[in-house]
């Protein structure tokens, strides 16, 4: 059964009061769409229930919708209670706060809470490659016309902004002069924002792209210098202090979405079947290509990727930033465990 939880509060997230020095001040909405799972007989684990949050709903969250729907979590041990946290920024609060033990998400806003005194560290990267892409309206064919443009966002903090300024700037543009920002949702919004002429671009994952470009809007993504940048793109993070006591717990969630990747890879019409259920209004042409896309994009060893980490830290403007080692903020021993544990 699944339902649609919505909760809200002026003193931070779902109704529970939390000390002003771990979670942002201001009005949280955390829209949660709830899968609830009874404990499995995988090992002696407290049958306590872990909420797992992913913090976008685009195709690169399969893994976490194929370990929920197939009951990975469950089969290794673990009672799961997958959730839609809006924003990496919002999921790195409910973080902090315990709302959450888990989040799907890009390593770049946990990394900016980290460098501000956050407990937080990034266990995998199951996928660590810059996945977003710019769009543009028709008129828009070459960068420079891009000066002066409003560009949508999901928000204006965490992955969403970082990769569009990553983007921009590879196209010769200043992305803190020459554009402005607005946060405005997920894909469906931005992207009817586009067509409405109130932006002039954003920034689509795949299959999202394609389908702009079926409609004739221009798609930038074929920039020479990003082919290969490391970027945190899917990450899996948590606390260092949930990590210390649920340490059974942290490997069993990180194995269950190493299986789920692994069944990706060699299961395609029951995986395009399980994320055409998340990703609403899909063609199966649409959902192919991007399930060909991220076929060699997901990583069977999710190591947390300490250059995309720098990457971050080379973009951040935060004081600490700069200095600041890199391998401190991942934590690798989890993934390590079970390429250990891997038939030879």
């Amino acid at each position: 059964m699944r339902r649609l939880i919505t909760c809200s509060s002026t003193s931070g997230i779902c109704c529970k009061r939390y000390s002003p020095a771990r979670i942002f001040l201001g009005r949280l909405v955390v829209f949660l769409s709830v899968g609830f799972f009874s404990m499995g007989a995988a090992g002696p684990i407290k049958p306590a229930k872990h909420v797992i949050g992913y913090t976008t709903i685009n195709f690169a969250r399969a893994p976490i919708w194929i370990a929920n729907d197939l009951r990975l979590f469950e089969k290794n041990g673990v009672a799961a209670e997958v959730v839609f946290v809006r924003g990496g920024t919002i999921g790195t609060q409910a973080l902090i706060s315990g709302t959450v033990s888990f989040i799907a998400s890009s390593g770049s806003a946990a990394v900016e809470a980290i460098l501000s005194g956050a407990d937080l560290v990034i266990l995998a990267g199951y996928s660590n490659l810059l996945d977003q892409m710019l769009v543009t309206k028709k008129e828009i064919k070459n960068p420079t016309q891009l000066k002066g443009a409003k560009v949508a966002l999901n928000s204006l903090s965490g992955g969403s902004i970082l990769a569009a300024k990553i983007i921009l700037s590879a196209l010769g543009l200043d992305p803190d002069k020459d554009v402005t920002y607005l946060a405005l949702g997920d894909t469906a919004i931005r992207f009817a924002a586009l067509k409405s002429g109130i932006v002039d671009a954003t920034v689509l994952t795949s299959p999202f792209n394609s389908m702009a470009r079926k409609e004739g809007y221009n798609v930038f993504d074929d920039i020479p210098s990003l082919k290969n940048i490391d970027y945190p793109a899917d990450s899996i993070i948590a606390t260092k202090e949930f990590v210390r006591k649920e340490p059974l717990v942290t490997e069993r969630v990180i194995k269950s979405i190493a299986e789920a990747i692994h069944f990706y890879r060699g299961n395609k019409a029951r995986s395009l079947a399980i994320t055409g259920r998340y990703l609403k209004g899909l063609s199966p042409d649409d959902l192919e290509e991007a399930y060909s896309r991220y076929l060699h994009g997901f990583q069977e060893k999710p190591y947390p990727s300490v250059k995309g980490v720098q990457t971050v830290l080379d973009w951040s403007k935060h004081p600490k930033a700069k200095g600041a080692d890199p391998v401190k903020f991942v934590d690798r021993q989890f993934v390590e465990t079970l390429d250990k544990q891997r038939p030879k």
